[in-house]
């Protein structure tokens, strides 16, 4: 694919003019960036520069100003259970230590909870 291509394509995810304010504080100030499909990328920076907060702000986790889109679409007019079935999210930490004691096959599992209808079982596709 060429870069002409990749320009001509509807971001992923995209941020504008995004902050967040906890309080008295500004932890994210107007930020704007656009995360191409099928790409790696990295949020990187020194403790306490708002990498995490943004990310959950990409992921509908965490109360902002400014727009978030996914594919286009504002992501708060995406429904929580579809926003669960497109954009997978897992914390560094849990602050309880309880990812610790779970198996990889676990966690792959709790990935596929969006995709099951209501306390149904994994399946064989899960």
């Amino acid at each position: 694919m060429n870069a002409n291509t990749l320009q001509n394509q509807t971001p992923a995810l995209q941020a504008q003019a995004v902050s967040v304010q906890i309080g008295t504080r500004t932890i994210l100030h107007s930020v704007h960036c656009s995360i191409a499909r099928s790409q790696l990328t990295a949020i990187i920076g020194p403790n306490g520069a708002g990498k995490s907060t943004l990310v959950r702000c990409l992921g509908g986790l965490q109360m902002h100003t400014g727009k978030v889109s996914l594919e286009g679409q504002d992501l708060q007019s995406i429904s929580a259970r579809e926003r669960a079935r497109r954009i997978s999210w897992l914390a560094q930490s849990d602050g309880g230590g309880t990812l610790d004691d779970l198996l990889v096959q676990d966690i792959v599992r709790l990935g596929r909870l969006p995709h099951q209808a209501w306390l149904a079982p994994a399946s064989a596709a899960d």
